[in-house]
């Protein structure tokens, strides 16, 4: 796991920008464009998947997070990030504790460091 970082990064969300099978003139891709703009959006992200006549579409819009979504993003990766090291050391301690015991079995001597 990473530890968190408290600059913003690329959302990925659903758009409903753009229509299937639906042809846009240069007006409309430009007032579509100005949407984009408003909004803050770096691109819109377009995948066709599947066989012709049998095929999905989706628009993905891609954005920066704002200053307030970075912080609220990091306070709860900052907590999962905490809660994995605490169970990480848990399994180190239990890890060291079952050699020791092993240790202890055969007859050998056992120094803390």
């Amino acid at each position: 796991m990473q530890k968190p970082s408290k600059e913003p990064k690329e959302t990925r969300e659903l758009s409903y920008l753009l229509e299937t099978y639906t042809s846009y003139s240069p007006s409309q891709l430009r007032s579509i464009a100005d949407l984009m703009e408003q909004n803050n959006l770096l691109f819109l992200e377009i995948g066709i998947e599947g066989d012709y006549g049998d095929s999905d579409f989706t628009c993905h819009q891609i954005r920066m997070e704002t200053e307030q979504e970075a912080e609220k993003r990091f306070k709860r990766e900052t907590k999962e990030y905490n809660k994995y090291l605490e169970m990480q050391k848990k399994v180190k301690d239990k890890k060291k504790e079952k050699l020791i015991k092993e240790a202890k079995k055969l007859g050998l001597k056992v120094v803390d460091e």
